[in-house]
């Protein structure tokens, strides 16, 4: 009897929607369900650093005696100081649960049982054994000293903020003297200011004088040679720029048949400029269940899934309000022509996602982005480019998810990438299906791998927080992608180490197809955590989610043994230039928050000119600011915040 129902497509658009929410998140999980072995040679050092993390895969297995009894954090600490191993979960066995449900970095001081099956990350069962053979005196003994290592730490910390508060303070007449200088200062950028635009407007004036005396004195025939002298300097050198003048000859024809229409035509075309410029409605959303069945099932949820041959039951009320996953919704389903932009000049920081033939399989995609898991002002908004529209019943599915919209166009013609809003968007995703291979293409990645080198051109002075992904169905076709970025990936390469696919910038259908019909065979355990960290939806996960984000993170419910969710934050200022090991223990026992790896940025002295994933990092490596990390969060949690 099948325990697991798998779908590539679903992890697909998932793991693109999780690059989203966390750069570089799909390579991480899918190095993951891989088993390889490091290289002997390294052309460039950032490949070492990034191998040593590929390597790790997941295992589970019982808690050896010296963790039984310990809080997960302090277990989780000490496995990685002794063994350099991720303990990330529990498989637990919960109060009024039929099966064991995967904790991801439990909360509230969960105490590891007996019975309970621990989720290690580590590169071989090597280490595995190494944890097996901790001693239970060594273990309560390391873990004392490390208390109260910190808890002396603490004290001294204390102490000398207690110094600095009895600082002597600036007097008032000091700090009122700062001030006035402060207010002095503006007072006198803001004449200079007042200054400039009186100096400029006279020269503007001026300017105009004197071209309306040449215009008077000259024959009508030379006005416009004479204007178009006078504009020519400006245009090269001052930023001041004088009132046209005369049309030329030939401007004023082509004008005049341009605009020889209706005056009816021209009110339709002022129309569609003013709903271009004009945002769409507002929209009010909420945290609330899906309303039907059906869509509940397309999120994947496993409590749902195991109950597809008891469809009788889920025609009862309370049961789907029960089992419906939690997300954002619309209070009322948007209209077709709500959700269809002319133009996206209102929009910034949004994702653009690139469709080619048509807007279909994008209802997980959305999902995932509109997760409990994210504050209500994390969402960002979304629009789909595509040649059509989607159809009655996609759109259907997704009319109540908020801030999506759809634009029609082509993703390889560079002015609808532009209108798209390809130049202030945080993200662009372009998508790649088998089903869309025209008659004149050789395969079906063409149409992503040539709007991935038209987003190159078009995208290479944007920064590096605005992140491109591309999906592919065929792994080989990864070595197209570095064809305008000066490198030549030979066909032997192995395609975990393109810097592509080492960025998290391209997710492969191919390098999923396979494993996971494996490791569901052989390892189905293996599987529902890749779910977990993906972000689909299980029993208790959105419930509990949804608690914390309505009840904030203070109020909740110690009950609850919520499962955090993954997320990428930026490098603490304390951490910057400590070890690896200094931060693992900070974010763990200070903020109960599970480092799983880093991000590391473009660094010329390392070779990689795109970012790459370090998973499990040694513990000896020393933070850059530039770095992000992976953990375990809880949902809406920050590290400033919780400071």
């Amino acid at each position: 009897m099948a325990k697991e129902i798998i779908c590539v497509r679903e992890f697909k658009q998932y793991l693109l929607a999780m690059n989203c929410r966390c750069r570089g998140a799909s390579t991480l999980l899918t190095n993951l369900l891989h088993q390889r072995r490091p290289m002997d040679r390294y052309h460039e050092s950032w490949q070492a650093q990034y191998d040593d993390g590929s390597c790790n895969e997941i295992y589970m297995n019982r808690p050896p005696p010296a963790l039984i009894g310990l809080p997960f954090k302090e277990a989780a600490w000490i496995v990685y100081i002794e063994c350099q191993v991720v303990l990330f979960g529990i498989k637990a066995r919960l109060p009024n649960c039929e099966h064991r449900e995967i904790l991801l970095n439990p909360e509230n001081n969960y105490v590891i049982g007996e019975d309970d099956l621990c989720v290690y990350l580590c590169e071989s069962p090597r280490e595995i054994a190494d944890v097996n053979a901790l001693e239970y005196t060594y273990i309560r003994n390391k873990v004392e000293a490390m208390k109260a290592r910190r808890r002396k730490t603490e004290e001294s910390s204390k102490g000398s903020q207690k110094k600095l508060s009895e600082a002597p303070m600036p007097t008032s007449s000091r700090s009122s003297s700062l001030r006035n200088e402060i207010l002095h200062s503006i007072r006198n950028n803001t004449k200079l200011q007042k200054l400039q635009r009186q100096q400029q407007q006279q020269q503007q004036q001026q300017q105009q004088n004197i071209s309306d005396q040449v215009n008077a004195i000259l024959p009508e025939d030379f006005a416009p040679a004479v204007q178009t002298q006078q504009q020519q300097p400006n245009d090269t050198g001052s930023s001041y720029q004088p009132l046209s003048g005369p049309p030329s000859p030939t401007h004023v024809t082509s004008t005049a048949l341009r605009h020889s229409v209706s005056s009816e035509s021209n009110r339709s075309s002022n129309q569609s400029h003013q709903n271009q410029t004009s945002p769409p409605p507002r929209q009010n959303f909420t945290l609330s269940r899906l309303p039907t069945p059906r869509l509940a099932l397309l999120t994947g949820s496993r409590k749902l899934i195991s109950r597809l041959g008891q469809m009788s039951a889920l025609e009862q009320s309370e049961l789907e309000i029960e089992s419906s996953p939690v997300c954002y919704l619309l209070e009322k389903a948007a209209t077709r022509q709500e959700l269809t932009l002319e133009s996206t000049e209102f929009l910034s920081g949004h994702i653009l996602v690139c469709m080619h033939h048509k807007v279909s399989n994008i209802f997980k995609f959305i999902y995932n982005l509109r997760s409990p898991q994210l504050k209500p002002n994390e969402l960002q908004d979304i629009v789909f480019l595509c040649t059509s529209l989607p159809s009655g019943k996609t759109f259907d599915s997704i009319s109540r998810f908020p801030k999506v919209y759809f634009m029609v166009g082509d993703c390889q013609h560079p002015e609808d990438l532009i209108k798209a809003g390809v130049m202030k968007a945080k993200q662009v995703v372009v998508m790649s299906e088998r089903e869309c291979l025209d008659r004149y293409q050789r395969s079906s990645d063409s149409p992503a791998i040539m709007t991935s080198h038209l987003l190159d051109l078009l995208l290479k002075d944007k920064p590096h927080d605005a992140s491109r992904i591309v999906n592919l169905v065929e792994k080989s076709n990864i070595r197209f992608m570095h064809l305008l970025q000066g490198k030549d990936v030979a066909e032997e390469v192995d395609v975990f180490y393109t810097p592509a696919y080492a960025a998290g910038n391209v997710v492969v259908d191919g390098l999923l197809n396979n494993v996971l019909l494996s490791q569901t065979y052989y390892k189905p355990d293996i599987v529902s955590i890749i779910k977990a960290l993906c972000g689909m939806p299980g029993p208790l996960y959105d419930k509990d989610t949804a608690h914390i984000l309505m009840c904030g993170t203070h109020t909740r419910n110690r009950n609850f043994k919520n499962s955090r969710h993954m997320m990428l934050i930026v490098m603490p200022p304390a951490m910057i230039d400590k070890c690896y090991s200094f931060l693992f223990e900070s974010l763990v026992m200070d903020h109960g928050v599970l480092p799983l790896g880093i991000l590391r940025a473009p660094d010329e002295q390392m070779g990689n000119e795109l970012s790459f994933v370090y998973t499990n990092p040694v513990s000896s490596l020393v933070m850059k600011r530039s770095d992000k990390i992976y953990v375990l969060a809880s949902p809406g949690w920050n590290y400033f915040s919780s400071s």
